[in-house]
């Protein structure tokens, strides 16, 4: 039995080394925007769209394969935190290829549904993915 226990905790270990690069596919696009009024605009009606993202864990890097390559350097991250719907948040400080920081949030919903956000000062957007893992 102790075997055993041994053996799944070095199959998950080795797992956990291996896979420090996560790739998603996004299938929906967002956005808003802040408005000349300081306040936030409505969500944007869905978009289809077909894009790669990836998270690599061992460069501390997110990339978003979009239109325009879309690359953060991560410079800060939080732990992982439940919402008050029950949703899963993971909120990451990014530096974009023009040097302005924003937070990019994976948030797994409580539904099963997972969302990539890209936040600024004055402009958001989201993409429905999924693991291509």
């Amino acid at each position: 039995m102790k075997k055993l226990l041994l053996l799944i905790v070095a199959v998950f270990a080795l797992n956990f080394a291996f896979a420090q690069v996560y790739k998603l596919k996004a299938t929906d696009f967002a956005y808003k925007y802040k408005t000349n009024y300081g306040t936030w605009s409505d969500w944007s009606t869905w978009d289809e769209c077909s894009v790669l993202c990836t998270v690599d864990i061992n460069k501390d890097r997110i990339t978003i394969y979009s239109k325009e390559t879309q690359t953060y350097d991560i410079i800060q991250n939080s732990d992982t935190y439940y919402d008050a719907d029950g949703d899963l948040n993971w909120d990451l400080v990014g530096i974009d290829n023009e040097g302005i920081q924003c937070v990019v949030r994976i948030l797994k919903k409580s539904s099963g549904t997972t969302q990539l956000y890209v936040n600024y000062s004055d402009i958001r957007w989201v993409y429905n993915v999924y693991s291509l893992d």
